[in-house]
């Protein structure tokens, strides 16, 4: 049985890195070197008297050839290590590509609305929190937008970076006012193309009614990869949205009123092949959104789980051991 697995072992035993054994080489021509020398002491042993080589010949110059035998042997071992002698194959998992995510934040003047508590923006952020508490296993990135959309972080797996930025994430921060989602969406989207994905998912956290533009191109989106989901806040009775010195007013002069939109939303997370929820107390507005995504994310869990790639194991650190004891004889006091 022993002698039939040595044979198996030997039979299926190759080298991962051949080119090292190239190395082999200048050894072979400095044993050649040396044996041509050996070759030369031995003339002069053969034609001299034996009782005069003491005094002609360097002595203990024959005794230590042993040293050269044993550097030759470490020689081959070390190469021989570095080579990759493999004859064992091992099962390894499939790669599988971390899920990417995008948080697009709206910033306009509506977020400050109090018509849930303290105001929408607050709330917001409490919620981002607790979203991005739920993304360990995505490469998440940040998008805030008002009239132009902006890159607060690129795609990263450093949660607590975002969660550092939150704070001071706020409308006055923003050039220009307005609210325009397809901005947002066109920079969540050249975001994620820039960290290599073909596909992710973007989650919009407005108050703002979406526009026919903003619905035709998140359907364009979708048919890319990229799915949206849209994260409501306020509600559908609203409140004014404070700016600086007082509320916005309508043409009237009559003191603007922000109400949120669903239908308008909600068709927007449709065409984007995602899911809408509005923001709540508790969890149900996440476990709405997240739900399809972390469907998704287990059944890839599970096909990768199936499929494995055979290796060949690198059996080359076993050979570097047998160096040990020739190194630790060789450089012993009194060798050299």
């Amino acid at each position: 049985m022993v002698i039939e697995s040595v044979r198996e072992m030997i039979d299926a035993l190759h080298f991962i890195r051949p080119i090292w054994g190239w190395l082999w080489l200048p050894m072979a021509l400095l044993l050649l070197g040396w044996w041509w020398r050996q070759q030369t002491d031995q003339r002069w042993q053969r034609a001299c008297d034996p009782q005069l080589l003491p005094h002609l010949l360097i002595q203990g110059h024959s005794a230590k050839r042993w040293r050269i035998w044993v550097c030759s042997l470490a020689w081959v071992i070390g190469v021989f290590a570095l080579m990759g002698p493999a004859w064992q194959q091992i099962e390894l998992p499939v790669y599988r590509q971390q899920q990417a995510r995008v948080v697009v934040l709206d910033l306009s003047p509506a977020m400050l609305a109090a018509d849930v508590k303290p105001d929408r923006l607050t709330r917001a952020k409490y919620k981002i929190h607790d979203l991005l508490a739920l993304s360990d296993e995505h490469q998440v990135g940040m998008v805030v937008f008002a009239n132009e959309a902006y890159t607060v972080s690129p795609l990263t797996s450093d949660v607590n970076t975002l969660t550092a930025i939150l704070p001071e994430l706020s409308p006055e921060i923003m050039p220009v006012q307005g609210s325009r989602i397809i901005e947002a969406l066109k920079q969540a989207q050249a975001l994620l193309q820039q960290g290599a994905q073909s596909q992710g998912e973007i989650i919009l956290i407005t108050a703002n009614m979406a526009q026919t533009d903003d619905i035709a191109f998140a359907r364009q989106l979708a048919d890319q990869g990229y799915s949206i989901s849209v994260l409501g806040v306020g509600t559908k009775l609203g409140a004014p949205a404070p700016t600086k010195p007082g509320f916005r007013r309508t043409d009237q002069r009559r003191v603007e009123i922000s109400r949120l939109d669903p239908g308008s939303l909600r068709q927007l997370a449709q065409a984007g092949g995602g899911q809408y929820a509005t923001l709540v107390g508790g969890n149900q507005d996440l476990t709405q959104l997240l739900t399809p995504s972390n469907r998704r994310l287990l059944m890839l869990e599970d096909e990768d789980n199936e499929q494995v790639v055979n290796q060949w194991r690198d059996e080359g650190r076993w050979f570097i051991l047998l160096l040990l004891p020739l190194a630790a004889y060789v450089f012993r006091k009194g060798v050299w």
